[in-house]
Order: C-alpha cells, then sequence, then structure tokens
C-alpha cells in the first residue's frame, strides 16, 4: 500500500512493528557497509523506541564499523561549558 511515494506497512503489534522497522534500517546500514568503511547513525530515545532497538540489536550488523549517537547524548554548543 503507498501513499503518494510512501509504502505503508501495516503491523500487528509493537513488537512486529520493531522487527520490522529493524529489518529495514539494518538493510540500509549493511549496503552502506558494503560501499563505505563506516556508519554513522542517530537513534531516538524513548520508550517507543525499545522493540525496535531489541530487534535491531539481534540483526547481522558489523557493530564494530557503526558509530551510535543517542538523542539522549545531545550537547547543545550554545550552553555553558561547566553543563
Amino acid at each position: 500500500m503507498h501513499y503518494g511515494q510512501t509504502e505503508i506497512i501495516i503491523c500487528d503489534d509493537a513488537a512486529d512493528l520493531g522487527q520490522k522497522s529493524a529489518e529495514a534500517v539494518a538493510s540500509t546500514i549493511n549496503h552502506l557497509l558494503s560501499a563505505q568503511d563506516e556508519v554513522r547513525i542517530v537513534f531516538a530515545a524513548g520508550e517507543s523506541q525499545t522493540t525496535f532497538l531489541a530487534a535491531l540489536a539481534e540483526e547481522d550488523i558489523q557493530w564494530d564499523k557503526v558509530v551510535c549517537i543517542s538523542m539522549d547524548d545531545f550537547w547543545d554548543p550554545r550552553m555553558p561549558e561547566e553543563f
């Protein structure tokens, strides 16, 4: 199913959504790693990401070539250095 050029995927539940999302992201990471030495990716934080991150951790990915950044690690350069 599509909405314009966007593919719409219907999931049974949060676990299914996490699994399908993890498979898509793993495919993209592996595709990028076939063309470059390293991939950098920013992951969202929060409860809504739990099933996705758990499923992604089980995917066959060369994690030693992936630099992961969590949104929780965001640093605002406008903040004083004491923080």
